[in-house]
């Protein structure tokens, strides 16, 4: 696929494979063979992202690994759980209902920038669901009728990204589902009140690999621009 980024200003070539269960990872039995050590990364798009399969941080990290560890006897697969435009809650929920069942030895959340563009928004509720809409396969999107052929052409890529907002749609199928409804929720959210419920969804994914004898860790948020708010909530994680 030929991407438009508005923001790099620039198209961008990718090549997605997703395995059966829909992740951007290869095809992986749950039961793990001896020798095995298994690494489960969880985030958004700065785990999920990547021109191809093979050169997203999580494939990258497994070769550099399996290079290291060459001569030992142990096989290194790292399985790559991440969901594009996930927050916390969601990889919180992928750790519990299919992360777990890979037996990982270690889990590495590089959740945040989702969370924190979550954090300020008034009244969202713990999981998010009131900030992130179900997709309707149904709605007229430009994107879902355009043949995925097609989008070797930037020319198309382009003129899809531009005709989008003529036509009243949003520029997306992310911006679609990423909608803030404040009529729904019970919580009036701040900044701080945000860092809570993302500090409590590393803490339950942190909670669950303790029960299943893995090891746990977090990053930072980090991102390409980092404005005032995002180094105040990276410093207070």
């Amino acid at each position: 696929l030929s991407i438009y980024k508005p923001d790099l200003g620039r198209v961008l070539n990718y090549d997605i494979q997703n395995n059966s269960l829909g992740f951007r990872t290869p095809e992986r039995s749950f039961e793990k063979e001896p020798d095995t050590k298994r690494i489960v990364t969880l985030g958004g798009s700065t785990t999920w992202d990547g021109p191809t399969n093979d050169k997203t941080w999580p494939a990258i990290l497994e070769k550099k690994l399996n290079d290291f560890y060459h001569n030992s006897s142990y096989k290194i697969e790292v399985i790559n759980l991440a969901i594009d435009g996930a927050p916390s809650a969601m990889s919180l929920t992928v750790l519990n209902m299919v992360g777990i069942e890979y037996s990982p030895d270690l889990v590495i959340s590089y959740d945040g920038v989702n969370d924190y563009s979550f954090s300020s928004w008034e009244r969202v509720i713990p999981d998010y669901s009131n900030r992130i809409k179900p997709f309707n396969e149904n709605i007229f999107l430009i994107q879902t009728f355009i043949p995925t052929f097609a989008y070797k052409s930037y020319l198309i890529s382009v003129a899809v990204n531009l005709l989008g907002p003529v036509l009243g749609q949003t520029v997306d199928i992310y911006s679609y589902i990423n909608e803030y409804d404040n009529g729904k929720g019970t919580d009036t959210n701040t900044v701080e009140n945000g860092l809570l419920l993302y500090f409590r969804n590393l803490k339950l994914m942190r909670a669950a690999c303790l029960e299943y004898g893995c090891k746990f860790v977090a990053s930072i948020p980090h991102w390409v621009a980092t404005g005032d708010e995002l180094s105040n909530f990276d410093n207070q994680v």
